[in-house]
């Protein structure tokens, strides 16, 4: 019997009992309260069950509301920096909306257009470019299928002035895909652009007056080419007409005269060819040539000069080389280093003219044991009017035209011309290097030089190369080349 019913009986009965025929009454009643003892403790066990699952469910919720209030700081403290990132910015920065109107600019913008954010906010870009770029910034401000544009625009400042700047915009989309509007980069380029327009004008400036230099060192050229050779017939003239009845001193003068005519005739020369150089009118007249007669033909036209000096000229030259080139310019060319070698070389050294093949070129070396260079001035050698001696060869003087001229005239034969010096006092070697020539044309290159060979006086053909020294000796050189 359920404790309850049992404590009821006993306060109703006494110790009696019940009296009989209440059994069943009794046993109903006793069912009763054991039903609702196992209903409540059900509950009991749900109220149980919930108050957990409510605490958990508390303690989720406040750590998400932690997550929440620590992502919320993360995102001012971004948005301050990003904010203090586009208001300090070098460049301008413009937002337009999807109609096209300024939405948002940083104040590095509001300072290059000189206006206010509430000057400036609602207005389309148009508004502030120059009327030419209207079209331009009509372009790039409804720009909608993704692409980036730079252009470079004018814009108009409040004040009047000019703004230069190269503008890149990039369309802006919803999380949907909508359009957004564009975000627009300015970077002003008004310093740059007017220094360009300044070196534009300097350069034209530059290229006036290097035209006009140009035509005056021709007309000079030519002007004073003219008398010159009226001057020089009559030299020779006084000189064979009076040769016997002139004293020692008329001699000298005329000997002075001549020397002078002669430098001041190739100075001409220089001149003249500097400005065709330069404006592009150098004549050419190429064609297939023998490298090893070209060397000796050279070699052969100064033997005289180099004797005199005291130096030992030396030609050495490999056969079946042929180039194609005007063989007088390149005699010129040859010509300016040999006369070089000799006026700097001391009497008593050497000068050593070499040809060879090298790979698909010719090479053609002048080394001289001469006074050398510095390595600092060999950049300035084939400089227009550069001398690169100074002190170090007092009495030697020229125009500083001819190994510009030389680098001119190789390198439009294409070729190279390039200089090497261990320093003052370990002589110099000039190297012009020039393509060879392929099958076509070789083989008569080949056959002229050897012809050259045959008609020159004392000189056998077939004899690869020569050693000539201050004593007018003649000598195959050891190791030569065949």
């Amino acid at each position: 019997m359920h404790r309850l019913l049992e404590r009821q009986v006993r306060r109703c009965f006494g110790t009696t009992g019940p009296p009989e025929g209440l059994e069943a009454f009794l046993a109903a009643v006793d069912a009763s309260y054991r039903a609702a003892d196992e209903d409540r403790g059900l509950l009991e066990r749900s109220l149980d069950l919930t108050s957990v699952e409510m605490t958990a469910l508390n303690e989720d919720l406040r750590l998400k509301i932690g997550e929440l209030e620590r992502v919320a700081d993360a995102l001012r403290s971004s948005e301050a920096r990003y904010r203090l990132i586009v208001e300090t910015a070098t460049e301008g920065i413009w937002i337009l909306d999807a109609d096209d109107r300024t939405s948002f600019v940083n104040e590095r913008m509001c300072t290059m257009l000189g206006y206010t954010r509430e000057e400036m906010a609602g207005r389309p870009l148009q508004a502030f470019v120059d009327g030419d770029n209207e079209a331009v910034a009509a372009r790039m401000a409804g720009g909608r299928a993704g692409i980036q544009e730079q252009e470079d625009l004018r814009f108009r400042r409040k004040d009047g002035r000019d703004l230069w700047a190269i503008v890149s915009s990039s369309p802006l989309f919803t999380d949907a895909g909508d359009d957004d509007g564009v975000l627009a980069m300015i970077t002003d380029i008004t310093d740059r652009r007017q220094a360009g327009e300044r070196l534009r004008e300097a350069y034209a400036r530059l290229t006036e007056v290097d035209r006009f230099r140009g035509r005056f060192l021709n007309m000079a050229a030519h002007e004073l080419g003219t008398p010159l050779t009226p001057i020089i017939l009559q030299i020779q003239v006084m000189r064979q007409r009076f040769s016997g009845v002139m004293d020692e001193g008329q001699r000298r003068s005329l000997d002075l005269l001549d020397r002078n005519i002669e430098r001041l005739a190739l100075l001409v020369k220089d001149l003249l060819d500097s400005a065709r150089l330069q404006t592009g009118h150098l004549r050419m007249d190429p064609r297939w040539c023998d490298v090893r007669g070209l060397v000796l033909d050279a070699v052969e036209s100064l033997e005289a000069p180099a004797e005199q000096a005291g130096l030992a000229l030396v030609a050495e030259a490999e056969l079946t080389m042929s180039v194609r080139c005007d063989p007088d310019r390149i005699h010129q060319v040859l010509d300016n280093l040999l006369h070089n070698a000799i006026k700097f070389t001391r009497p008593g050294g050497q000068i050593h003219v070499r040809a060879f093949r090298s790979g698909r070129d010719a090479v053609i070396e002048v080394r001289d044991t001469g006074i050398g260079i510095e390595s600092r001035l060999l950049e300035r050698l084939f400089q227009p009017f550069s001398q690169v001696h100074g002190e170090h060869a007092p009495g030697q003087t020229g125009t500083g035209l001819g190994l510009y001229i030389c680098r001119g005239i190789v390198e439009r034969s294409g070729g190279r011309i390039a200089c090497h010096s261990a320093g003052l006092g370990q002589g110099a070697t000039f190297s012009v290097v020039l393509p060879l020539a392929g099958t076509e044309g070789g083989a008569d290159a080949q056959a002229e030089g050897k012809a050259r060979d045959a008609t020159r006086p004392g000189r056998p053909a077939g004899r690869p190369t020569t050693d000539r020294g201050s004593a007018g000796g003649v000598a195959p050189r050891p190791g030569a080349y065949a």
